[in-house]
């Protein structure tokens, strides 16, 4: 009895895995990611990124363009999962700077241009390398998230074996 009690507390840590090693977190996953589900196009994935968070993969119906078929296709694959984690900062940067430095096309007439919005319009393209660092950086630490996952997952079976083989 202790000995199972102890082997369902390993458990827990490898029950709180949000998405297992290879499939594509709907909520973190970048353009680049989201684009290699059947199905998704680059235009759908920027829209999937535009609504986000997900609490579960049918939430993507409310995706403009994005319909029951669609859905069945990506749960067919069987890559796709919803994590519970908030959006990656990256993202929210992304977003607040799209919205934040947008200027018209009367304005950046040079004749016109006011010092704000050149200023506006430099710091926007910093903002977007700067986003785009911190997306690279954000996708080397899901590596090791996988890695990770790799390991837990392989540590699992050996746990399972070792149950297996003690209750006979």
């Amino acid at each position: 009895m202790k000995l199972q009690l102890v082997f369902l507390i390993l458990l827990i840590p490898f029950s709180l895995a949000a998405c297992s090693d290879g499939k594509v977190d709907i909520n973190s996953a970048s353009l680049s990611s989201l684009d290699k589900l059947t199905g998704i196009g680059p235009t759908y994935a920027q829209r999937i990124i535009d609504a986000r968070p997900f609490s579960s993969l049918d939430d993507l119906l409310n995706v403009n363009g994005i319909g029951p078929a669609t859905l069945e296709k990506i749960k067919s694959q069987a890559l796709a999962c919803i994590s519970e984690e908030a959006i990656p900062e990256s993202t929210q940067q992304l977003q607040s700077a799209q919205t934040s430095n947008t200027v018209s096309v009367e304005d950046l007439s040079p004749s016109q241009a006011s010092t704000e919005n050149i200023i506006n319009l430099n710091s926007g393209e910093v903002i977007s390398n700067k986003v785009q660092k911190e997306e690279v950086i954000f996708e080397s630490k899901n590596e090791k998230v996988k890695r990770y996952l790799i390991f837990a997952f392989a540590f699992f079976l050996i746990l399972i074996i070792i149950f297996l083989l003690l209750t006979r």
